[in-house]
């Protein structure tokens, strides 16, 4: 069995590698879901990454605003942003 010494040694690394916080995990701010970069989140972000995401030429977020769009805080922009970001405007989360 380890010592008393050993166990308080190995203490911090056993609750490093088990504890996982919010503090962690990617934030999501004020800004995350404004697409159109003029400081809202609302329906005109949902149509905008809607169109995006349907290959619309006619849109062209700006390299913020795609940032922005990834809702999820995943890394990549997918119908599942766009699925967040409704629920975000219509605050049921």
């Amino acid at each position: 069995l380890p010592s008393q010494a050993e166990l308080r040694r190995a203490e911090p690394l056993r609750r490093a590698a088990s504890t996982t916080g919010p503090e962690d995990l990617p934030q999501r701010d004020a800004y995350t879901g404004d697409i159109s970069c003029d400081d809202r989140v609302d329906v005109s972000d949902a149509v905008m990454l809607a169109r995006y995401l349907n290959q619309d030429k006619g849109v062209s977020p700006c390299e913020a605003g795609l940032f922005r769009a990834d809702t999820d805080l995943d890394g990549s922009v997918t119908t599942d942003d766009l699925t967040l970001l409704m629920q975000i405007i219509a605050r049921q989360i």
